[in-house]
């Protein structure tokens, strides 16, 4: 009877443990490979603002956030919360979480939450925005996954806190021609106005504040009688404050020489998808290529 006895309680216990390091091991699994792909901003909504009547300053702004997280591991699982921090142009906007998300195996789960904000200090930065002409905002979401770790998948053992951090920039659903960043604040010339066809020349761009938003600086060959054309492109993102400035250099490197079907090529700036500045239209200050 006693042999019958501990022959139970041995193979009790390696059910047991069994069941348990089983468990572990697909815990494991999953928490070495679930990840957030993406914390971004989805959509934002205004109330109270009407920019027609010169209103620019909205009364309460919704944030819509979107996180996708992804488990390539062949196990379900379900995480006790995603705890997350927001903050618009480095002014926090809110802390929240979400609790008991099913995540799917072997796919990529969208979640979409909701932050409505009356502060101040958010409503009087994106009204500042509007009125000088910029309708991008930068924003940062941080936080962390807590992953349970349960008893044969029932009693809760420990967690664990996997963190994430993500930084991007939203285009507000507002296009502002009330305001556009004044010219005299970029200017942009050539290291050389005349090169030779096989040679590459610096082009430099300086901007002062204050500008914020996506800067994209072009170079276009200037052709007679017909429409000008992008050859070349670089995009910046830009928040440069009042009395502050920068300077951006790019290398350009033209397939074309000067001819009578083109003049040359010459340096334009945009800022949110808008030209706040362009080279005159003289050689110099603008390029020409010799054979």
């Amino acid at each position: 009877m006693k042999k019958a006895t501990k022959i139970f309680v041995i193979v009790f216990i390696v059910i047991l443990f069994t069941g348990f390091g089983f468990y572990f091991y697909q815990l494991y699994e999953v928490a070495k490979d679930i990840s957030l792909k993406e914390a971004s901003v989805a959509n934002v909504r205004f109330e109270g603002f009407n920019p027609a009547i010169g209103d620019f300053y909205p009364d309460s702004v919704e944030f819509t956030f979107r996180i996708k997280v992804y488990n390539p591991s062949s196990y379900g699982i379900t995480l006790d919360k995603i705890v997350y921090t927001v903050y618009v142009e480095e002014i926090f906007l809110g802390k929240e979480f979400v609790e008991n998300l099913y995540i799917a195996p072997k796919t990529e789960t969208s979640l979409d939450f909701k932050l409505k904000t009356e502060s101040s200090d958010i409503l009087s930065l994106i009204g500042d925005l509007l009125v000088r002409g910029d309708n991008v905002v930068d924003y940062r979401v941080n936080g962390y996954i807590v992953l349970p770790i349960k008893f044969f998948g029932v009693v809760r053992v420990f967690s664990v806190e996997i963190p994430y951090n993500y930084e991007g920039f939203y285009v507000l659903p507002v296009k502002p021609p009330w305001g556009r960043p004044e010219t005299k604040l970029v200017n942009g010339w050539w290291e050389s106005t005349t090169i030779h066809l096989c040679s590459t020349v610096k082009a430099t761009v300086t901007v002062k504040g204050s500008i914020s938003g996506k800067m994209e600086i072009q170079i276009k060959k200037d052709i007679p009688l017909w429409p000008d054309k992008v050859v070349y492109s670089k995009s910046f993102y830009v928040n440069i404050p009042v009395g502050d400035h920068k300077t951006f250099t790019i290398h350009f490197h033209p397939s074309e020489a000067s001819s009578w079907k083109l003049r040359g090529y010459y340096i334009v700036v945009k800022l949110n998808n808008q030209e706040i500045w362009s080279q005159e239209g003289s050689y110099p200050p603008r390029l020409k290529v010799l054979r």
